[in-house]
């Protein structure tokens, strides 16, 4: 996908941080026949708004999911191609995962990390052995990732230091490099409107490359996804101020490829991104 797979930025770290900036993040796997699209998620309400095109327009999705206080964690869970909703409850450090984008309980219960947890979700294909997208989280004040390969309940598969400590940065993944299904891992730094972004989410290491997209301290938050349908998963921001969308086609520093406004601006709506119908 591409949090996020759809990813999905993939952020759930604290609500407070969320609002911070982002983009959440959240990204995944491979075989998506059309480009990620974005959304948003109001956690006053816990609806989900998506929409199948990166324009201005009414939501083609509307659904309610999750837990009260509970974030967005998008991804494609089962491998299908569709990348579908979740939610990471921190209170009691469990993801609730979706296989459809449709209300009701959820196909997957996932308890992973601390409980009550002060670490944020991020989603993705950590290890590129199948096409399905598992859960991570990333604890800001030591700087390391936890990730696991499968939606089970369990430990780490991969702990993985990246980034500074103490930080009020926000964790993203993509297939930043297109090669293979295996997903790397990101950072975005609000404060300077810097990404710095890894490609191999399990080994520790410095980022393979780092630049700035948008304004310092603006209270962006960052996305990821491949946008234009060519295999990369790239980075893009979101206002919640304006409710707006900039999206690039390149890992690197310039002006939006593409911009739209898309959930009520100044809400506390918190973005997502994903190939939400497959196609």
């Amino acid at each position: 996908m591409i949090l996020l797979s759809a990813r999905s930025i993939g952020f759930a770290i604290s609500l407070s941080v969320l609002l911070l900036w982002t983009g959440t993040a959240f990204a995944g796997s491979g075989g998506m026949v059309e480009p990620d699209t974005g959304g948003v998620f109001d956690p006053a309400t816990r609806y989900f708004f998506l929409t199948n095109t990166n324009a201005a327009g009414p939501a083609a999705v509307t659904v309610k999911f999750g837990p009260t206080a509970s974030l967005p964690a998008t991804g494609d869970f089962d491998g299908d191609g569709d990348d579908t909703i979740g939610v990471f409850l921190a209170s009691n450090g469990t993801f609730y995962l979706n296989n459809s984008n449709t209300p009701g309980a959820a196909s997957a219960t996932v308890r992973f990390g601390p409980a009550p947890s002060t670490l944020a979700a991020v989603m993705g294909n950590w290890d590129g052995l199948s096409d399905d997208d598992t859960v991570g989280l990333y604890d800001s004040v030591g700087g390391v990732f936890y990730l696991r390969n499968s939606n089970t309940s369990g430990s780490a598969d991969d702990t993985t230091r990246f980034g500074p400590k103490g930080t009020s940065f926000i964790a993203i993944s993509g297939n930043w490099t297109g090669a293979g299904s295996a997903d790397g891992i990101g950072l975005y730094d609000p404060a300077t409107g810097t990404f710095y972004l890894r490609n191999d989410a399990t080994s520790s290491g410095s980022a393979d490359f780092s630049f700035r997209f948008g304004p310092a301290g603006a209270g962006f938050l960052p996305v990821a996804g491949d946008w234009d349908n060519d295999g990369v998963d790239t980075i893009g921001i979101y206002s919640p101020a304006s409710g707006t969308f900039y999206l690039k086609n390149a890992n690197s520093t310039g002006v939006a490829d593409i911009s739209y406004r898309f959930g009520s601006a100044g809400a506390g709506l918190l973005p997502v991104t994903g190939n939400w119908d497959g196609n």
